[in-house]
């Protein structure tokens, strides 16, 4: 039997891949390959991430004038755990219902407390903004906000 792989090169929004958000030291079976239900649950969770990416850098970030999308200054968001199967979620130690297994949550860096808390405030703001909930069924909305 052939072992099938993913392209980890392919583009969930326009800063993260999906190797990004399937990248795991534990090897299993599976492979950590997600469904696509969850590859369209990991470019809504990407949503959430370029939104937060956009914020943090405009707020904190860059100088007054400088340009977001030509700026040494920006930022990056770095991904610690993504997708994870069944098998590669017990092996991280994750609980069977983690969201990470359905792809609606990400583990991200965070250099220090007061970017946590930056971070946090920031998602909060987006949430409120977008009038985002538990009652929402799905990770994000289906469009980008104006």
């Amino acid at each position: 039997m052939d072992q099938v792989e993913i392209n980890k090169q392919a583009k969930l929004s326009e800063h993260f891949k999906l190797g990004e958000l399937t990248k795991t030291k534990h090897v299993t079976a599976d492979g950590n390959i997600p469904s696509h239900e969850v590859i369209e649950n990991l470019k809504r969770l990407c949503w959430w991430l370029e939104e937060l990416r956009y914020s943090y850098n405009t707020l904190y970030c860059l100088q007054p004038g400088e340009d977001y999308e030509t700026s040494e200054n920006v930022e990056g968001i770095v991904v610690n755990s993504g997708y994870r199967s069944p098998a590669v979620n017990k092996l991280a130690g994750g609980v069977p219902t983690s969201n990470h297994v359905t792809g609606c949550a990400v583990d991200i860096r965070c250099v220090g407390k007061e970017q946590m808390i930056r971070y946090a405030s920031i998602l909060l703001d987006i949430a409120d903004r977008n009038r985002i909930g538990d009652e929402s069924a799905s990770c994000v909305p289906d469009s980008k906000p104006n």
